[in-house]
């Protein structure tokens, strides 16, 4: 990516699209722009896949923030996933939010 972040917001996912879509709604409402999206990807299902990638690269292009989709191999557990994210992140500041998890507007700039 070559671009460095104050915070990298690293979201596993494995599935889920729908509670995925409301978690996105929850990043896309944040204010504040400094931070990178990186969402990780361990469905076993092709189409989950293609459809929380097709979500990233909309977030990205809505909102002119940088987000990045990674995917290695389906069923890597957790663990693994979300390590594959950190392994991916340039931020200074490291936030892992979970596919079913909700942010309040304000709550990356809060925390940084």
């Amino acid at each position: 990516m070559g671009h460095s972040h104050q915070l990298s917001v690293i979201v596993p996912t494995h599935g889920r699209v729908d509670l995925f879509c409301k978690t996105l709604d929850s990043i896309k409402a944040q204010t504040w722009h400094g931070f990178e999206l990186i969402v990780t990807d361990d469905s076993s299902q092709e189409d989950d896949r293609r459809q929380i990638r097709e979500l990233v690269d909309s977030y990205s292009v809505e909102t002119s923030r940088t987000a990045q989709y990674v995917f290695t191999a389906p069923r890597m557990g957790q663990a693994a996933n979300t390590n594959q994210g950190l392994r991916a992140a340039t931020g200074q500041i490291l936030r892992i939010l979970h596919s079913d998890d909700l942010v309040r507007p304000g709550c990356f700039q809060w925390e940084v």
